[in-house]
């Protein structure tokens, strides 16, 4: 909804959803997600328009109500946090509140509307998927910085992602 957004761009012809986003320093989910006619990250090129006008940026509420119908952040009309609520208190990155490891991942929630915490303890087995939902993590053990999809602390690409 227009109705809650702080910053528009006009699209200027030869433009790229990249150079947008570089320009207005702009997250490209939050662009895509408040911006619906772009229809994904990696098709915004080819949806996007000369011409028209697109929200860069939401404007940020002095308080955001809590979630009452699980949508969060860019997903609410009302840029609700998942803070307090009966949901979860994540706000995972499609817009509806959770709770548990997979709310809280990196990557997996929208940091203007969560409250994932990072003064978390971290794991000393190698697990950390299973312990993440209890404040454990495997960043700052021996076990490496990231969490794999299986929940195991390393360091390389099938750790970080």
């Amino acid at each position: 909804s227009t109705k809650y957004c702080g910053q528009f761009y006009t699209v200027q012809s030869g433009e790229t959803c990249r150079s947008i986003l570089d320009h207005g320093n702009a997250p490209s989910d939050l662009f895509v997600a408040v911006n619906p006619s772009l229809v994904a990250a990696d098709a915004c090129d080819s949806n996007l328009k000369a011409g028209l006008t697109y929200c860069l940026h939401l404007r940020k509420p002095s308080t955001s109500p809590i979630s009452g119908d699980v949508l969060c952040g860019s997903a609410s009309p009302v840029n609700a946090t998942c803070a307090g609520s009966s949901f979860g208190s994540y706000c995972f990155t499609y817009g509806y509140c959770g709770s548990g490891s997979q709310y809280c991942a990196v990557g997996a929630y929208q940091p203007a509307f969560r409250t994932c915490s990072t003064d978390k303890t971290p794991s000393q087995d190698g697990t950390c998927r299973s312990l993440l939902s209890v404040g454990a993590l495997c960043s700052g053990s021996q076990l490496g910085n990231c969490c794999s999809v299986s929940g195991y602390g390393g360091n390389t690409s099938a750790y970080c992602g």
